[in-house]
């Protein structure tokens, strides 16, 4: 099913938490709601869900106005970052809950019901734990677990809040995959609530930033960071640097042209001496190694401002580099906004 929510407002007292929220989400689409804390993210999937009133705006579902109906009508499953798994009931009798409280016209028989918790089971590759309870499980499982009883009511929506938040790093990277791969399989239109942007990159179809309430940017991971809005957007995808200029000679803008220019580390080339008119002068504060890659805090010569490179190991060994050294740095691209808003690319 699609998802339309238009212009959608909300507030709990006088904070206002969802500004004139308007987007739009296709049929069989893996959208992720990114952004920081407070953003209004988790508040608009609770919306989406019917789970909270919007105080205006409309959510549509499949075509039709949704926004006055129940969190059944609507066909949606919740999975929530903590599970909110019984803990009395073995991971069997979680899955089939939904299944079980159905009203008795709608309900499916004893043996049905089995067969179908037993199939989302092998789906979500837990074959042989129906007997377990959810204490005897790991957090990936247990996740696992409370996704497969979402699933259990065929909803035609799939609704995840920061469903890997609980995690420790290296099992959130395999449910990643697993999610992605699930989705291909399932084809369900679903929306994931994350302030984890690299699983926001690697997961979803299209990604939203959200900030202060509103949408900053809607598109796909290669847009949304290669091509970024607005400073905010850039900034809050992954590690940034933010030079101030004038400076001279910087791509498409005129000499002591005044900008804002954003540099991801990595895009930084560092040098001994100047091979170029315009590389900045700097000093090496600290080195960080962190497995193949190598982390500078670098000093600018002519302002007080301090800034990150990054690069592998090979290229730090190769450059022998110290504490306290000169360097010289040369940005490979940089995103220019002048005047904090139009954005330039220059190279």
């Amino acid at each position: 099913m699609s998802i339309e929510v238009q212009g959608i407002s909300k507030a709990f007292g006088k904070n206002s938490i969802l500004r004139d929220v308007t987007l739009e989400i296709p049929k069989g689409e893996l959208v992720a709601l990114l952004g920081p804390s407070g953003s209004g993210k988790t508040t608009l999937l609770r919306l989406i869900a019917g789970l909270e009133a919007a105080d205006q705006g409309r959510i549509v579902i499949d075509g039709k106005d949704a926004t006055h109906t129940s969190v059944q009508e609507r066909q949606v499953g919740f999975v929530f970052q903590h599970y909110a798994l019984f803990r009395h009931m073995t991971v069997f009798d979680n899955i089939a809950f939904g299944l079980q409280v159905r009203p008795r016209k709608q309900r499916l028989g004893k043996a049905e019901i089995a067969r179908k918790v037993n199939d989302l089971l092998a789906l979500v590759q837990l074959e042989g734990f129906g007997n377990r309870y959810p204490a005897q499980l790991s957090g990936g499982q247990r996740q696992r677990v409370a996704l497969a009883r979402a699933l259990a009511i065929d909803p035609k929506i799939l609704l995840l809040d920061e469903p890997f938040g609980a995690l420790d790093a290296k099992v959130r990277q395999e449910l990643r995959r697993w999610l992605r791969q699930l989705h291909q399989t399932l084809e369900i239109t679903s929306v994931f609530v994350t302030h984890d942007q690299e699983e926001a990159l690697e997961v979803a179809d299209r990604i939203v930033i959200m900030n202060e309430g509103r949408i900053e940017q809607i598109g796909t991971p290669h847009d949304i960071y290669h091509y970024p809005a607005n400073p905010f957007v850039y900034g809050f995808l992954g590690r940034a640097n933010r030079f101030e200029g004038p400076f001279d000679g910087i791509g498409q803008l005129p000499a002591h042209s005044p900008f804002v220019g954003y540099v991801r580390p990595h895009e930084l080339e560092v040098t001994r001496h100047r091979v170029e008119k315009n590389a900045l002068q700097a000093t090496i504060q600290h080195v960080y190694a962190i497995g193949p890659i190598v982390r500078l805090d670098l000093k600018r010569a002519e302002a007080n401002e301090f800034f990150e490179v990054e690069m592998t190991y090979e290229r730090y060994q190769e450059l022998n580099l110290q504490p306290h050294e000169t360097v010289y740095v040369r940005p490979r691209t940089v995103k220019v906004f002048t005047g904090e808003k139009g954005l330039v690319s220059a190279r």
